[in-house]
């Protein structure tokens, strides 16, 4: 649920989401229902299936939202859940590193929240608005700033080899 949460809150920061009370029961309700489409994918079928399908479940219905919620264009959007989906990455690697270095799953998803929490604010605070000027500046300076997340994308989903 918190890399929901945490993957949704920051492309909808990213992609220029207005602070409203209104917007962010929006999200909220957004972020509940792709929660409950993981929940029934993994009931269904197992945790294979539902990371494989991940894409469709997450970022597609996070990518439509902004669209035709925040009425911002399908680049900024889609700019906006890749790089979102990249920032998920240091938390998961927080996680994972101190998980193993205690020898404890616990420790695993203590820490991944507590990280998740932390970039979040991070970002908020340092990274949001340099994001969107980024990204709105011009067509070009967008897909420049999305070619990283989009190629880590690909390599995480596709899974070429590296």
């Amino acid at each position: 649920m918190i890399e929901i949460l945490f993957g949704t809150a920051t492309a909808v920061s990213f992609a220029g989401m207005e602070r409203t009370r209104k917007n962010y029961i929006a999200v909220g309700c957004l972020t509940t229902v792709l929660f409950f489409l993981q929940v029934i994918c993994l009931n269904a079928w197992d945790i294979d299936v539902t990371f494989k399908l991940y894409p469709l479940l997450s970022h597609l219905p996070i990518t439509v939202f902004i669209v035709a919620y925040l009425k911002r264009p399908w680049l900024i959007s889609l700019t906006s859940v890749l790089a979102s989906f990249l920032c998920c990455q240091p938390p998961r690697w927080i996680g994972t590193a101190l998980g193993e270095v205690f020898d404890s799953v616990s420790i695993n998803h203590v820490s991944y929240i507590a990280a998740a929490f932390l970039t979040y604010c991070f970002l908020r605070k340092y990274a949001v608005t340099s994001v969107r000027h980024l990204i709105e500046r011009s067509v070009s300076s967008c897909l420049l700033f999305g070619a990283m997340p989009a190629f880590y994308y690909l390599f995480e989903y596709v899974g070429f080899p590296v």
